[in-house]
């Protein structure tokens, strides 16, 4: 996934206030990045939609962020 195809998955849900794709320093993607909705119902309603989506051959996970210590292992 490219950054800009990640920004184009999650604008059709709602207004993105930020969106970011983690990469290595070669470009590659990391396989996770960041959405930052400025509606929360938006980012609900991307949530519902597109956790456990297929994207290619692998299914994405869409998660409200918690910090890293918040986190359930």
């Amino acid at each position: 996934m490219t950054q800009k195809e990640l920004n184009e998955m999650f604008s059709q849900y709602g207004q993105i206030g930020s969106c970011k794709l983690e990469t290595f320093q070669d470009g590659m993607s990391r396989c996770f990045g960041y959405v930052q909705y400025i509606k929360e119902e938006d980012a609900q309603k991307a949530i519902g939609d597109l956790n456990g989506y297929a994207c290619g051959d692998r299914k994405i996970e869409v998660i409200l962020h918690s910090k890293k210590d918040e986190r359930e292992i």
